[in-house]
């Protein structure tokens, strides 16, 4: 699983950028519940357990939706996720998972 750091290279080797949104944003909060099946703080220590391990970075927090579109786009291997977005930049591949919030 990428959110996980479980995963860490796409098919094609390059690596995986993950982007989250702050801990405390309600869109985050419904990822890890409602798409991990985790809370919050789980993904955190599983982040940690990760980086203290030395198998792999913890993901960037960005502080707002635009900004996730925008370092998305402009970060090669990047991943993050965002409540439905209205208007998505055009660069970036969209998967919509589960129900809107």
């Amino acid at each position: 699983m990428i959110f996980a750091g479980r995963t860490q290279f796409w098919p094609d080797g390059s690596r995986i950028r993950v982007f989250v949104l702050p801990p405390k944003s309600d869109t985050h909060q419904y990822f890890c519940r409602q798409l991990l099946n985790i809370y919050p703080y789980q993904l955190e220590r599983i982040w940690q357990r990760v980086v203290y391990s030395g198998q792999g970075e913890a993901p960037k927090a960005v502080d707002t939706a635009q900004a996730m579109q925008n370092i998305i786009e402009q970060t090669p291997g990047a991943i993050g996720y965002l409540q439905a977005p209205g208007q998505m930049n055009k660069n970036i591949r969209m998967i919509t998972v589960g129900e809107p919030l």
